[in-house]
């Protein structure tokens, strides 16, 4: 079938998954959660927390919300 040969001109329709959708929040939400214990842990050096922390819960806790 050529690019441009327009017979086919059926209506495609993509749903949202429910399941899917609460998956990923759980996902992204645990990993903002680990992303807080690397802030609050005292034994932790800056760079880590920086980079393991902040970064963790800005991304992860985003893209969940």
């Amino acid at each position: 079938m050529k690019p441009t040969d327009k017979t086919n001109t059926t209506e495609i329709r993509i749903y949202q998954s429910l399941w899917k959708n609460v998956l990923l929040f759980a996902g992204c939400m645990a990993f903002a959660v680990v992303g807080c214990l690397i802030i609050r842990d005292d034994n932790c050096d800056l760079a880590k927390k920086i980079m393991g922390g902040w970064l963790n819960v800005v991304l992860f806790g985003g893209c969940g919300l």
